[in-house]
């Protein structure tokens, strides 16, 4: 049997790389659309910590911008003392997961 219809193992660590810089531009140009369009839409940032929520421009009032930096941080801070009080970090996600959902089913109805 001939080799000439296999690649070898060059060849396939060569189309690899290739395939994976194809998807890194893809994500890359993905994003940057993503940037261009919200970014005519997005108010500062509220900064806490180490997240960052972007907020619509037009949608919300400097009271509820305050609201929200205080509810973060509230978050931030509870998380953190879970940390240190050793629990489980999946246990921590499931946690907001379930207050997201609970909450997004109150939202609709």
């Amino acid at each position: 049997m001939s080799d000439s219809g296999k690649w070898s193992e060059d060849k396939l660590k060569a189309f690899a790389e290739l395939r994976a810089d194809v998807r890194a531009n893809e994500i890359d140009a993905s994003r940057q659309k993503a940037a261009r369009s919200s970014a005519s839409r997005m108010v500062s940032p509220v900064v806490s910590g180490d997240s960052v929520m972007p907020l619509l421009a037009g949608e919300v009032s400097p009271s509820v911008v305050n609201n929200v930096k205080r509810f973060d941080n509230a978050l931030a801070e509870a998380v953190s003392a879970a940390k240190i009080a050793g629990v489980p970090q999946g246990f921590v996600v499931a946690l907001l997961h379930a207050h997201a959902a609970r909450e997004t089913s109150q939202l609709l109805g």
